[in-house]
């Protein structure tokens, strides 16, 4: 698997961001079944705006391409047609400043996809903080008062 990805602060106050992660999979010959499948090309994104020091709203989403043909003894599918889907919906993240704790809802439904399952998921992060002051100055506004 390779994997690249970024933040873009949108404005100088750095209130507003847009990240992104790509990553490409390459995938092996399965045990037990002769498949292979395809190699694929997954993005998930993101854009949002800090309406104060401990509230952040925004969306996010993926994209998912299957890029190469599955291969092998036992398939017995069509090859060439690779599957995709793509997904989008809102993310909320509320952080507690006295206990160092973020919550974070995000809710996403799948569109446009092809020859797999059309779905939804509903995703809740926690992450606690816990040594912010010798890592990264930029964080100090929240985290290290």
């Amino acid at each position: 698997m390779f994997t690249l990805g970024g933040t873009y602060y949108l404005d100088e106050d750095k209130t507003w961001t847009a990240s992104a992660l790509c990553r490409y999979e390459t995938n092996s010959q399965r045990t037990k079944v002769a498949i292979r499948p395809g190699d694929d090309f997954h993005i998930e994104w993101g854009i949002g705006k800090s309406l104060t020091d401990s509230l952040i709203v925004g969306a996010s989403g993926y994209c998912h391409w299957q890029v190469t043909n599955g291969s092998g003894a036992a398939v017995a599918y069509d090859p060439n047609i690779h599957d995709q889907f793509f997904s989008a919906g809102p993310e909320v993240q509320c952080c507690f400043q006295p206990v160092r704790l973020c919550v974070q809802v995000r809710y996403q439904f799948e569109v446009a996809t092809r020859d797999r399952p059309e779905g939804q998921s509903l995703v809740f992060s926690f992450v606690k903080i816990l040594d912010p002051c010798k890592r990264q100055q930029r964080c100090k506004r929240f985290y290290c008062r």
